[in-house]
């Protein structure tokens, strides 16, 4: 009974770390899973920027080159001597365009890296994850094997103590055959020795303290007389107790004529009168 209640607790133990264990794995598949969504929504937030800010540029580019043009319209009408100073502000107007143009094209190249670099931490942590539900499989296999071996063994050493009970239950009936053969053969020769007018063999010796027990027929009378007295019928250890024997197997002999007789009746162990 304790090998089995070891086992079922070990086995409950391992289902509850085996529980727990997928629980983990669910919780960090759902935290990756969140962290993926986050990530693209901040991807998708930094390109709407990016194309927001290009945009902007674009326009405002095209409103100053609008201008740029106006003014130029108006320096060619107004003063052809101002050629040159619009030709300067044209300059500067590109200058700053090709500035601002390069600003917007670093901020989209920045905002790439920061993708790429997102989709590399993101690559890893899919990595680990699988890693982890490899390992965590390993582990449950190994956990399986090592249940199942566990089981055998329990199984082999129930199988050797079966095996053991069925040795002693089957040395004691060899016991109590060789008894029962024995007190026959008692019996017969004590009933041979009565029909040929021999002294009978003593009767079997009683306890340390207690008196010599009467003759056969006498002690015959006290056994009916204590099994006639209970109700629930007494077993010959109890008989034995009382009628001061050391051994319930001295009354074997008388108990058996008893039953031949039809004095009493015998079930199991327990004889009733």
């Amino acid at each position: 009974m304790s090998n089995a209640t070891d086992l079922k607790s070990l086995a409950e133990e391992m289902a509850a770390a085996y529980t727990q264990r997928m629980q983990d794995i669910g919780r960090i598949t759902k935290d990756t899973a969140s962290f993926l969504s986050e990530t693209a929504k901040q991807n998708e937030a930094l390109k709407d920027e990016t194309r927001k800010l290009v945009g902007e540029a674009a326009a405002r580019d095209a409103e100053r080159a609008g201008e740029n043009a106006a003014l130029m319209a108006d320096f060619n009408k107004q003063d052809k001597a101002r050629a040159g100073e619009n030709a300067k502000f044209i300059a500067e107007a590109a200058a700053r365009d090709a500035e601002r143009a390069g600003e917007n094209a670093a901020l989209i190249a920045e905002a790439a890296q920061r993708d790429k670099a997102r989709a590399a931490e993101n690559d890893a942590l899919i990595a680990d994850t699988k890693a982890m539900v490899a390992e965590t499989a390993k582990q449950n296999e190994a956990l399986k094997a090592e249940t199942r071996d566990l089981v055998a063994q329990a199984a082999e050493q129930t199988k050797a103590r079966a095996a053991e009970v069925t040795d002693m239950v089957s040395g004691f009936h060899a016991e109590q055959a060789e008894t029962a053969a024995a007190w026959q053969g008692l019996l017969g020769k004590m009933r041979g020795v009565h029909g040929n007018g021999h002294k009978a063999p003593a009767k079997p010796k009683p306890a340390k303290g207690a008196k010599e027990g009467p003759s056969t027929a006498g002690l015959k009378a006290k056994v009916l007389a204590l099994i006639a007295g209970s109700e629930e019928g007494m077993k010959l250890a109890a008989v034995a107790e009382q009628l001061g024997f050391e051994s319930w197997r001295d009354l074997l002999p008388v108990a058996r004529e008893l039953v031949e007789e039809g004095k009493v009746e015998k079930e199991g162990s327990v004889y009733f009168a």
